[in-house]
Protein backbone atom coordinates (compact mmCIF):
# COMPACT_ATOMS: atom_id res chain seq x y z
CA UNK A 1 0.00 0.00 0.00
CA UNK A 2 1.21 3.20 -0.94
CA UNK A 3 2.16 6.00 1.52
CA UNK A 4 -0.74 8.39 -0.20
CA UNK A 5 -3.23 5.80 0.80
CA UNK A 6 -2.69 4.95 4.07
CA UNK A 7 -4.64 5.86 7.01
CA UNK A 8 -3.08 6.33 10.57
CA UNK A 9 -4.04 8.89 12.87
CA UNK A 10 -7.73 9.26 13.53
CA UNK A 11 -9.90 11.24 15.65
CA UNK A 12 -10.64 7.71 17.60
CA UNK A 13 -6.81 7.18 17.70
CA UNK A 14 -5.53 10.35 19.03
CA UNK A 15 -8.69 10.11 21.89
CA UNK A 16 -6.39 7.10 23.18
CA UNK A 17 -4.05 8.84 24.28
CA UNK A 18 -6.04 12.40 25.26
CA UNK A 19 -9.70 11.22 26.40
CA UNK A 20 -11.17 14.89 25.63
CA UNK A 21 -9.42 16.42 23.28
CA UNK A 22 -11.93 16.05 20.54
CA UNK A 23 -13.99 17.91 22.57
CA UNK A 24 -11.78 20.87 22.12
CA UNK A 25 -12.76 20.71 18.24
CA UNK A 26 -16.35 19.76 18.83
CA UNK A 27 -18.28 23.09 20.41
CA UNK A 28 -19.59 25.23 17.81
CA UNK A 29 -21.03 27.49 20.44
CA UNK A 30 -19.23 31.07 20.79
CA UNK A 31 -19.82 34.54 22.38
CA UNK A 32 -21.64 36.76 19.82
CA UNK A 33 -23.21 40.29 20.21
CA UNK A 34 -26.90 40.48 19.31
CA UNK A 35 -29.14 42.96 18.54
CA UNK A 36 -32.48 42.66 18.80
CA UNK A 37 -35.07 43.97 15.86
CA UNK A 38 -36.14 48.02 17.20
CA UNK A 39 -33.38 48.74 19.06
CA UNK A 40 -30.74 51.23 17.69
CA UNK A 41 -27.14 50.31 18.89
CA UNK A 42 -23.93 51.08 17.54
CA UNK A 43 -20.19 51.84 17.67
CA UNK A 44 -18.46 54.66 18.32
CA UNK A 45 -15.77 55.03 15.80
CA UNK A 46 -14.21 58.76 16.78
CA UNK A 47 -11.18 57.17 18.94
CA UNK A 48 -10.54 55.78 15.30
CA UNK A 49 -10.43 58.51 13.69
CA UNK A 50 -9.02 57.53 10.22
CA UNK A 51 -11.81 54.61 10.02
CA UNK A 52 -13.91 55.14 6.84
CA UNK A 53 -16.15 51.36 7.04
CA UNK A 54 -16.65 48.10 9.06
CA UNK A 55 -17.04 44.18 7.85
CA UNK A 56 -19.18 42.61 10.46
CA UNK A 57 -18.84 38.50 9.98
CA UNK A 58 -21.73 37.08 11.31
CA UNK A 59 -22.40 33.41 12.94
CA UNK A 60 -22.47 31.79 9.41
CA UNK A 61 -19.59 32.87 7.98
CA UNK A 62 -20.87 35.67 5.73
CA UNK A 63 -19.76 39.24 5.87
CA UNK A 64 -21.59 42.74 5.57
CA UNK A 65 -19.85 46.36 5.33
CA UNK A 66 -21.06 49.07 7.60
CA UNK A 67 -20.07 52.56 6.51
CA UNK A 68 -19.08 54.95 9.06
CA UNK A 69 -21.50 57.63 9.33
CA UNK A 70 -21.76 60.97 12.08
CA UNK A 71 -18.87 59.08 14.13
CA UNK A 72 -20.89 55.69 14.68
CA UNK A 73 -20.59 52.36 13.39
CA UNK A 74 -24.68 51.25 13.30
CA UNK A 75 -24.85 47.39 13.78
CA UNK A 76 -27.43 45.70 11.90
CA UNK A 77 -30.44 43.91 14.31
CA UNK A 78 -31.34 40.40 14.04
CA UNK A 79 -27.66 39.33 12.99
CA UNK A 80 -25.25 37.23 15.58
CA UNK A 81 -21.95 39.21 14.66
CA UNK A 82 -18.55 36.89 15.62
CA UNK A 83 -16.35 39.57 13.79
CA UNK A 84 -15.65 43.57 13.42
CA UNK A 85 -13.13 44.32 11.67
CA UNK A 86 -12.42 48.45 10.89
CA UNK A 87 -10.71 49.37 8.03
CA UNK A 88 -9.23 53.47 6.70
CA UNK A 89 -10.14 55.19 3.21
CA UNK A 90 -7.09 53.31 1.74
CA UNK A 91 -8.74 49.38 2.84
CA UNK A 92 -5.77 48.89 5.04
CA UNK A 93 -6.97 46.84 8.55
CA UNK A 94 -6.96 48.99 11.22
CA UNK A 95 -7.79 46.96 14.30
CA UNK A 96 -10.07 43.58 14.58
CA UNK A 97 -12.31 42.95 17.22
CA UNK A 98 -12.88 39.18 17.35
CA UNK A 99 -16.14 39.25 19.81
CA UNK A 100 -14.69 36.68 21.95
CA UNK A 101 -13.17 39.11 24.73
CA UNK A 102 -15.55 41.28 26.23
CA UNK A 103 -17.99 42.06 29.52
CA UNK A 104 -20.65 43.98 29.35
CA UNK A 105 -21.01 46.94 26.60
CA UNK A 106 -17.42 46.42 25.71
CA UNK A 107 -15.20 44.90 23.17
CA UNK A 108 -11.48 44.14 23.02
CA UNK A 109 -9.16 43.71 19.94
CA UNK A 110 -7.13 40.83 19.12
CA UNK A 111 -4.31 42.61 21.04
CA UNK A 112 -6.03 43.65 24.05
CA UNK A 113 -5.31 46.99 23.82
CA UNK A 114 -7.75 48.94 21.99
CA UNK A 115 -11.68 48.65 22.69
CA UNK A 116 -15.31 49.15 21.67
CA UNK A 117 -18.27 50.41 23.67
CA UNK A 118 -21.69 49.27 22.74
CA UNK A 119 -23.58 52.39 22.61
CA UNK A 120 -27.34 53.05 22.40
CA UNK A 121 -29.54 55.91 23.16
CA UNK A 122 -29.28 55.47 26.74
CA UNK A 123 -25.46 55.04 26.65
CA UNK A 124 -23.42 51.73 27.55
CA UNK A 125 -25.66 48.61 25.99
CA UNK A 126 -24.41 46.12 27.90
CA UNK A 127 -27.31 43.60 26.48
CA UNK A 128 -25.59 42.38 23.38
CA UNK A 129 -24.18 39.16 24.15
CA UNK A 130 -25.20 35.80 23.56
CA UNK A 131 -24.36 32.72 22.27
CA UNK A 132 -24.28 30.88 18.71
CA UNK A 133 -23.26 28.05 16.91
CA UNK A 134 -20.70 29.32 13.88
CA UNK A 135 -20.14 26.81 10.60
CA UNK A 136 -17.36 25.18 9.48
CA UNK A 137 -15.61 22.15 10.01
CA UNK A 138 -15.26 21.86 13.76
CA UNK A 139 -12.37 18.39 14.20
CA UNK A 140 -8.63 17.62 13.97
CA UNK A 141 -9.30 16.54 10.11
CA UNK A 142 -6.66 19.40 9.25
CA UNK A 143 -4.02 19.10 11.67
CA UNK A 144 -4.71 14.47 11.81
CA UNK A 145 -3.39 15.35 8.03
CA UNK A 146 -0.70 17.85 8.97
CA UNK A 147 0.71 15.37 10.96
CA UNK A 148 0.71 12.54 8.35
CA UNK A 149 2.39 14.89 5.60
CA UNK A 150 5.07 16.14 8.21
CA UNK A 151 5.85 12.45 9.54
CA UNK A 152 5.75 11.30 5.58
CA UNK A 153 8.47 14.13 4.90
CA UNK A 154 10.60 13.15 8.34
CA UNK A 155 11.03 9.03 7.00
CA UNK A 156 11.92 10.37 3.85
CA UNK A 157 14.23 12.22 4.88
CA UNK A 158 16.19 9.60 6.86
CA UNK A 159 15.49 6.82 3.93
CA UNK A 160 17.46 9.77 1.76
CA UNK A 161 20.36 9.27 4.76
CA UNK A 162 20.50 5.88 5.00
CA UNK A 163 21.47 6.09 0.94
CA UNK A 164 18.00 4.86 -0.25
CA UNK A 165 16.67 6.02 -3.78
CA UNK A 166 13.91 4.92 -6.45
CA UNK A 167 13.63 5.92 -10.16
CA UNK A 168 11.88 9.87 -9.38
CA UNK A 169 11.24 9.91 -13.40
CA UNK A 170 9.32 7.07 -13.26
CA UNK A 171 6.79 8.08 -10.74
CA UNK A 172 7.77 6.12 -8.07
CA UNK A 173 7.87 7.31 -4.35
CA UNK A 174 10.73 6.72 -2.19
CA UNK A 175 8.33 6.71 1.18
CA UNK A 176 6.34 3.63 -0.68
CA UNK A 177 9.72 1.59 -0.26
CA UNK A 178 7.82 1.26 3.50
CA UNK A 179 6.35 -1.69 4.14
CA UNK A 180 4.83 -1.36 7.56
CA UNK A 181 3.89 2.00 7.96
CA UNK A 182 1.01 1.21 10.75
CA UNK A 183 4.48 1.08 13.33
CA UNK A 184 4.49 5.08 13.10
CA UNK A 185 0.96 5.07 13.66
CA UNK A 186 1.84 6.32 17.54
CA UNK A 187 4.26 8.79 16.40
CA UNK A 188 1.78 10.00 14.10
CA UNK A 189 -0.88 10.31 17.16
CA UNK A 190 1.93 12.66 19.37
CA UNK A 191 2.67 14.37 16.69
CA UNK A 192 -1.19 15.46 15.82
CA UNK A 193 -1.23 16.23 19.50
CA UNK A 194 2.04 18.52 19.74
CA UNK A 195 -0.04 20.75 16.49
CA UNK A 196 -3.30 20.62 18.31
CA UNK A 197 -1.73 22.12 21.35
CA UNK A 198 0.15 24.52 19.51
CA UNK A 199 -2.87 25.38 17.76
CA UNK A 200 -4.91 26.44 21.06
CA UNK A 201 -1.87 28.07 22.46
CA UNK A 202 -2.78 30.93 19.52
CA UNK A 203 -5.39 31.72 21.31
CA UNK A 204 -3.83 33.16 24.67
CA UNK A 205 -1.37 31.54 27.27
CA UNK A 206 -2.34 28.94 28.58
CA UNK A 207 0.56 26.82 30.82
CA UNK A 208 -1.36 23.49 30.32
CA UNK A 209 -1.24 23.73 26.72
CA UNK A 210 2.52 24.74 26.85
CA UNK A 211 3.58 21.36 28.79
CA UNK A 212 0.88 19.35 26.61
CA UNK A 213 2.86 20.90 23.46
CA UNK A 214 6.12 20.18 24.63
CA UNK A 215 5.60 16.25 26.17
CA UNK A 216 3.94 15.28 22.59
CA UNK A 217 6.45 16.97 20.55
CA UNK A 218 9.57 14.96 22.78
CA UNK A 219 7.00 12.21 22.74
CA UNK A 220 7.21 12.46 19.11
CA UNK A 221 10.76 12.51 18.66
CA UNK A 222 11.24 9.48 21.06
CA UNK A 223 8.56 7.24 19.12
CA UNK A 224 9.73 8.62 15.70
CA UNK A 225 13.01 7.03 16.30
CA UNK A 226 11.96 3.91 17.61
CA UNK A 227 9.78 3.09 14.15
CA UNK A 228 12.90 4.03 12.52
CA UNK A 229 14.06 0.80 14.07
CA UNK A 230 10.68 -1.48 13.78
CA UNK A 231 10.23 -0.10 9.61
CA UNK A 232 10.46 -2.81 7.37
CA UNK A 233 11.66 -1.50 3.78
CA UNK A 234 11.14 -3.53 0.04
CA UNK A 235 13.97 -3.16 -2.23
CA UNK A 236 11.27 -1.68 -5.09
CA UNK A 237 8.30 0.46 -4.44
CA UNK A 238 6.33 -2.42 -5.98
CA UNK A 239 6.16 -3.87 -2.49
CA UNK A 240 6.45 -7.45 -3.91
CA UNK A 241 10.25 -8.44 -3.10
CA UNK A 242 11.44 -9.44 0.14
CA UNK A 243 11.35 -6.51 3.22
CA UNK A 244 14.19 -6.04 5.38
CA UNK A 245 14.92 -3.90 8.73
CA UNK A 246 16.86 -0.83 7.93
CA UNK A 247 20.32 -1.48 10.31
CA UNK A 248 22.03 1.70 11.40
CA UNK A 249 25.68 1.36 11.77
CA UNK A 250 28.18 4.00 12.86
CA UNK A 251 30.23 6.43 10.62
CA UNK A 252 33.99 6.24 10.84
CA UNK A 253 35.87 10.13 10.34
CA UNK A 254 39.12 11.06 11.12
Amino acid sequence: MSWSATTLSTSETIARHEKEINIQAGSTARKAIYVAAGLNVWLPSDEFATCTYAILTYSDGSTATVNVAADKIALPTAKYITGIDLYDVSDDLLFSFPVNEGYGATLYDSTGAKTLTLTDSSGSYGGGWTETSTSGDYSWQEKIDLAKEMLGNDITTKLKEYGLYVDYEAGEVLIDLLTNPETFLVACDYLTLSLIYQDLLSGGFNELFVQKYQIYSQRYQDELAKGLKRMDIASTPSGTTTDYQIEILGRLSR
